[in-house]
């Protein structure tokens, strides 16, 4: 959302969405650490306001229990000031069915 209202701005666009075409020419500055999965240890992901884990395919393995944990305090303790987003890409149906239970349910 803070990237959206960014390059609205720097758009010059005060409500809606940004048009695609017109993203190319936007810059904001982001301050972002970029870890990795090291053998048996994790990054510090819990230190952060806001998490966003790349995988794809088994790849996302490493975080699946990082995603459950997050996703069990958020239904004990409501909702927490941190957020935590996945991008995941399969490349087959059998891959988006495992990743099922990971998923939000539409509602």
């Amino acid at each position: 959302e803070l990237a959206q209202k960014q390059a609205a701005a720097a758009l010059g666009i005060e409500h809606g969405a940004v048009p695609m075409s017109r993203l190319s020419s936007v810059a904001t500055d982001l301050a972002c650490e970029i870890d990795g999965v090291y053998g048996n240890a994790s990054p510090p992901w819990r230190s952060y306001s806001h998490v966003l884990f790349v995988a794809g395919g088994v790849g996302v393995a490493p975080w699946l229990p990082a995603i459950e944990e997050w996703q069990e305090m958020c239904r004990l303790h409501g909702a927490t000031a941190q957020t935590m987003r996945l991008v995941w890409c399969g490349r087959t149906h059998a891959e988006l069915d495992a990743m099922g239970p990971y998923l939000p349910e539409s509602g």
